[in-house]
Formats: structure tokens, C-alpha cells, sequence
């Protein structure tokens, strides 16, 4: 085989075969939030939900499905939309 068989980039199962750069779907946090047209620290303010839990939601750093009953009901009344609606299947 030749040298350059190896040295061919290798592109994980992951990763659109259109695109060089994998990025996963938006949460539906991100998609709704987005949609409604508010800045993530808007949604902290009007909802009392830290920004850090926001961000961290919406970058799934904190898995937005083990939040409190409380912190999805502010955000989806922010939002108008429901809580399951938030909730990452």
C-alpha cells in the first residue's frame, strides 16, 4: 500500500460527509430560545435561571433532563412553550 493510503484523513462515522466540521443538532432549549428571539442572558433575567445553567444546557454540559421541575417550568413560561417541550429525547 502506498504512503499515501495512511495518510489519508480519516473521517469519523460522526460527521456529515457535506461538511468538514461535525456539529451536533441544537438543543431544544437553543432551537425554542432561538425562535422565540431572546439572548440567552435575556432568558436568565426574565426566568431566574442562572445564565451559567443556561449555557451550560444548551452546550449539554449539564443534561437539561435532571433539571429542577422549577428551572424548566421559568424557562418554558419565558418561552411559552411546555416543559417537555425543553426536554432532549
Amino acid at each position: 500500500m502506498s504512503a499515501a493510503f495512511f495518510m489519508q484523513r480519516r473521517q469519523s462515522p460522526h460527521q456529515n460527509s457535506s461538511s468538514p466540521h461535525f456539529r451536533f443538532k441544537d438543543t431544544n432549549l437553543k432551537r425554542i430560545r432561538s425562535t422565540y428571539g431572546c439572548t440567552q442572558a435575556e432568558l436568565a433575567k426574565r426566568s431566574g435561571v442562572t445564565l451559567r445553567s443556561i449555557q451550560m444546557y444548551e452546550q449539554r454540559n449539564k443534561d437539561i433532563n435532571k433539571a429542577s421541575a422549577d428551572a424548566l417550568y421559568r424557562i418554558s413560561r419565558v418561552l411559552g412553550c411546555s416543559m417537555e417541550s425543553l426536554l432532549e429525547k
